[in-house]
């Protein structure tokens, strides 16, 4: 083979010429030239080069068959493959893993699509059942009012038993009445005996007022205040004067007329926020407002109250009387001299509420407030005019903010810079020097009788 070879290299073996030789190498000769009139066109080259290439496969064709040389493939013949076993196994098992992968997440995408819609359907549905619950006790008590026949085959679970048949309530309800006050107009008048009968008359239960709690319901809104604490006591009897005297020994303020009763008609209310809450309970959802109410008189004096109630209005009632009971004083200062009136915080101020966190820093006169609506009105309310503040956290809870805005501007009386340091001098607690005073009994009038009771000496 390698002297065939050199003789081909050579050039002293034709392989055309000879067939063992042509067997080794298949060299074959076109026919035909190759004869292009236009080289640019690649559409007359290509199919040039295809007739060349189709001429001498057919030339080597014949030849094979006149040599008796197999050049097809049988068909029980399969040839060896390229990659190995192995090899094409791994790939099997990351195309069948690539699809298990696929499928999974498609699956897990259907099971939660099917879970948000049970979820959403057995919402709805236990919502259906609380509303017909509601409206079958509606219709139950409604035919109740009207003295209705019930039907047992209206409700779903039925009865074992027929209903019991009752007697109207009207009529043994009306022979009480007649028993106790008598049926004839006559017998309901008053008579010489019967205004003259105290019997009836109870004195021990004519001091205390209505309402729960320690002294709840003493008188009202329109009506004269009638105190139920020591402080307030002391407040309306003028023996303070002041509501510093109350901070100056941090006496806890109970009753909102306190703060109107030194303020009057300098405080101003707003409402921060309403928000609704919802409790489930077993007779349902129970829904609630929650009220953020902040009580000030934009000149050192701040106050922020929160109430629940079933309805706004009361709610808002309630938070400005928990406003006013958390009266704070706020200190005032100066940025640079001290000249005109103090306009801006003393020093840097640090409220946090939950994760909001917002800090008050001095600024110049002129400055202006530099913060977000809730905390400026907080601000503005205590009587600062000038402020930069930073904040930091979920500001969009407005109750957590102006809680934390609140905090931080109560703080102002918690520092004392060094030039109002002075002398501790102590004084008698209000409690103290008023001793004899509140040793005296006092009463209160009752509201539903004109009698009083005696003052004990």
């Amino acid at each position: 083979a390698l002297q065939l070879k050199l003789q081909q290299l050579t050039g002293g073996v034709d392989p055309e010429a000879d067939d063992a030789a042509w067997l080794d190498c298949l060299v074959v000769t076109a026919p035909e030239p190759l004869g292009v009139e236009d080289a640019e066109d690649d559409l007359k080259r290509e199919l040039a080069f295809y007739n060349q290439a189709l001429g001498a496969v057919k030339v080597a064709q014949a030849r094979m068959d006149r040599l008796g040389v197999p050049y097809r493939r049988p068909d029980d013949y399969f040839a060896e493959m390229s990659k190995s076993d192995k090899h094409m196994e791994r790939v099997k098992r990351k195309i069948i893993g690539e699809q298990q992968a696929i499928a999974g997440a498609e699956q897990r995408r259907k099971q939660r699509t099917a879970k948000k819609f049970g979820k959403a359907v057995q919402v709805a549905k236990t919502q259906e059942r609380a509303q017909q619950r509601k409206r079958e006790i509606a219709s139950v008590t409604s035919a109740r009012k009207k003295g209705v026949q019930l039907d047992p085959r209206s409700f779903d679970g039925g009865f074992d038993e027929p209903p019991a048949k009752r007697q109207a309530s009207g009529a043994s309800k009306r022979e009480r009445a007649n028993q106790r006050f008598g049926k004839h107009f006559k017998d309901k008048r008053n008579s010489a005996e019967s205004s003259a009968d105290m019997s009836d008359f109870n004195g021990r239960r004519s001091g205390k007022g209505k309402g729960k709690g320690k002294g709840g319901g003493r008188g009202g809104d329109d009506k004269e205040w009638v105190p139920a604490t020591k402080l307030g006591r002391l407040v309306k009897d003028g023996k303070i004067k002041s509501l510093e005297q109350i901070y100056l020994f941090s006496l806890p303020i109970k009753e909102h007329q306190i703060a109107d009763f030194f303020l009057k008609d300098k405080l101003k209310d707003e409402v921060m926020q309403i928000a609704s809450v919802q409790k489930q309970t077993s007779a349902g959802q129970r829904t609630r407002f929650v009220c953020y109410v902040a009580v000030g008189d934009y000149d050192g004096h701040i106050g922020l109250g929160v109430k629940a109630a079933k309805e706004v209005p009361l709610a808002i009632l309630g938070g400005i009387h928990a406003a006013k009971c958390a009266l704070v004083p706020v200190r005032r200062g100066y940025w640079g001299g001290k000249i005109g009136q103090p306009h801006t915080v003393p020093i840097k101020l640090t409220g946090q509420c939950g994760s909001v966190r917002i800090r008050c820093i001095p600024a110049a006169r002129g400055t202006g407030i530099v913060a977000s609506p809730t905390s400026k009105l907080i601000l503005q309310m205590a009587g600062v005019q000038d402020c930069y503040t930073a904040s930091q956290g979920h500001t969009k809870t407005k109750g957590n903010f102006a809680k934390a805005a609140f905090n931080a501007i109560a703080k102002s009386y918690g520092f004392l810079t060094p030039d109002l340091w002075k002398e501790t001098r102590f004084h008698k607690n209000p409690y103290q020097e008023h001793t004899d005073y509140l040793a005296k009994t006092h009463t209160a009038r009752k509201a539903t009788s004109s009698m009083l009771i005696p003052r004990e000496p």
